[in-house]
């Protein structure tokens, strides 16, 4: 998922589940045009409103808890249009949806980090 914080970073978040593992991560594109790959906790443990496609039969999370420890950020983010948003290719599905997020903490630049 992409959003663009207030802050004016933009975050590409990865999320990828497999039969055996989860992985997590973001890519930040900060405002002076710097980036950065930090980790994400993983978040399938933190999706929930569960949606499932008449179409596919496939289940899809409306909400997600997302925590960035490097940044200090903790974002809830939630689909806001309908869920029915999602494509159906061969059988298989694939959800892409408009959403907004809450950002409690503000996504900044690491202090003791440099570039």
């Amino acid at each position: 998922m992409n959003l663009n914080m207030p802050s004016g970073d933009a975050l590409a978040i990865w999320d990828i589940v497999n039969h055996e593992t989860e992985e997590s991560w973001a890519t930040v594109l900060h405002r002076d045009g710097t980036h950065e790959v930090v980790e994400v906790e993983p978040m399938a443990d933190g999706a929930d409103e569960i949606w499932t496609s008449p179409t596919t039969g496939q289940k899809y999370p409306a909400r997600w808890r997302v925590t960035i420890p490097e940044l200090r950020a903790k974002l809830t983010v939630r689909i806001t249009g309908t869920p029915g948003q999602e494509l159906a290719l061969d059988g298989n599905g694939r959800m892409e949806a408009a959403a907004d997020f809450t950002a409690p903490t503000k996504v900044m630049k690491p202090a003791a980090r440099t570039t």
